[in-house]
């Protein structure tokens, strides 16, 4: 990194880039969703949102083990220990392709259970299971995919990696387009589209890790047993922050299926492509901050560390307000990218992006701390902050705003959920910071 650099520039140069590499990687979500809303049908819509859950899971796999490698990779550069960041990089990389295979082998020999545990019903469960038998053979793509633009960044190359992601981006609309508006393959085509462009720039990845301008390249390593565990516990929270909105999106779900209707399956499916973005967008400002953190963190200098973290706070209150705004003004033509003009789903799903957007700010606030204490390796309490926010209190919120205010009020249930996460957040950070002080001086 280079010292010359004031350290407000450092942070924005990081998370920049870290930010729109989230924003143009979930793209690819958000664009299968409109094209499949467009050219095939509201019913496949809410059966590529039933398929989310999975999805996700898979870019959470990858996040986990790459923040997990990227934290202690950062680490070892900043103790110039280059040889040992290579040997940690490139037993992650093998590895998460052999886990890849295993999972592409189970979603075949499961692929029936799997679709009736993410939700689908009678009418959805035929697009469902087209969509999964479509990526099963392209899982590695998924998940190796992110894993490798997170250490592009920790090489740092944080802008490569953000015009690398944004070139498969584009290449994914052009193939979402012919693939189901020329060629007629409906949802079949959105995940062709999306396995073929992620595969494309993971090509790109490797041959730049290849090349004399990485520091981070392949060499020679043996398996270690523990290694692997420590990127997994060190990665968690940052991989269950990932996977929040696939449980945010199998919960509300499962309730809307229990206790509601399909109109209401489609409402969320349009809700869940906002929830997915505001929730990257703070997971980029987390995630950026990540390698600099982590940095500093082996350099032992406390006090730089904890001013990035004031960096972050600020900048996920703003992007919080922004994202309001942008609701507030622009919510019936976030609807209209997915249902026809003149349907009264319009006004209904702008309704619910109002309620939705109240979290907003108290769902930065929890990615962010607990991003923030995963770079320092306090990765159980991180973890237990981003599992809580997306499960118990959730569930218990629906449970209270439903019984309270009835059913249709249910989109208010994730500000409420939020709200109770970031009261524990902020106790869980201020107890942990303490103890953090207190071992120092316990080392002078």
């Amino acid at each position: 990194m280079n010292r010359n650099d004031s350290l407000i520039n450092k942070y924005l140069r990081y998370i920049i880039p870290a930010m729109a590499g989230q924003l143009i990687f979930t793209l690819y979500t958000v664009v299968d969703g409109i094209f499949v809303a467009r050219g095939v049908s509201e019913t496949a819509l809410a059966a590529a949102s039933i398929a989310t859950p999975f999805v996700t899971l898979l870019f959470a796999i990858s996040i986990t083990f790459a923040v997990g490698t990227s934290t202690i990779v950062a680490r070892l550069l900043g103790e110039n220990r280059t040889m040992e960041a290579r040997r940690v990089f490139t037993e992650s990389l093998v590895s998460l392709v052999l886990l890849s295979i295993v999972i592409s082998v189970l979603v075949f020999i499961f692929l029936n259970p799997l679709c009736r545990l993410l939700g689908a019903t009678e009418s959805t469960l035929p697009y469902v299971k087209s969509y999964l038998l479509t990526i099963a053979p392209f899982i590695f793509s998924f998940v190796i995919s992110y894993n490798l633009e997170l250490l592009l960044a920790t090489d740092g190359f944080p802008g490569l990696a953000t015009i690398y992601v944004l070139f498969g981006v584009i290449l994914n609309i052009i193939l979402d387009w012919y693939t189901i508006f020329k060629l007629n393959w409906g949802i079949v085509g959105a995940g062709l589209a999306t396995s073929f462009s992620q595969t494309v720039v993971i090509i790109i990845y490797l041959i730049h890790f290849a090349g004399r301008k990485a520091t981070l390249r392949f060499t020679r390593f043996k398996f270690r047993r523990g290694l692997m565990l420590r990127q997994f516990m060190s990665g968690i929270p940052s991989g269950i922050t990932e996977m929040s909105p696939g449980i945010v999106t199998f919960i509300f779900n499962r309730f809307i299926v229990t206790f509601m209707h399909d109109r209401e399956l489609i409402i969320y499916s349009i809700l869940s492509y906002v929830i997915l973005l505001a929730t990257v967008l703070a997971n980029g400002i987390a995630q950026g901050a990540q390698p600099l953190v982590s940095y500093y963190h082996g350099r032992h200098e406390r006090d730089t560390f904890h001013t990035i973290f004031g960096y972050e706070i600020r900048s996920g209150l703003m992007l919080a307000v922004l994202e309001i705004v942008v609701v507030l003004s622009f919510g019936k033509y976030i609807a209209m990218l997915f249902v026809n003009d003149g349907d009264a789903l319009i006004l209904e799903v702008s309704h619910a992006l109002k309620l939705i957007a109240m979290a907003f700010p108290m769902l930065s606030m929890n990615i962010i701390i607990a991003g923030y204490l995963t770079a320092l390796e306090r990765s159980r309490v991180a973890a237990f902050i981003s599992l809580m926010r997306c499960t118990l209190t959730l569930a218990l919120s629906l449970a209270l705003i439903a019984t309270m205010l009835g059913t249709s009020n249910i989109w208010l249930s994730l500000a409420v959920s939020e709200m109770l996460s970031m009261i524990a957040a902020v106790l869980l950070y201020r107890k942990t910071r303490r103890v953090a002080i207190a071992e120092t001086f316990d080392d002078m």
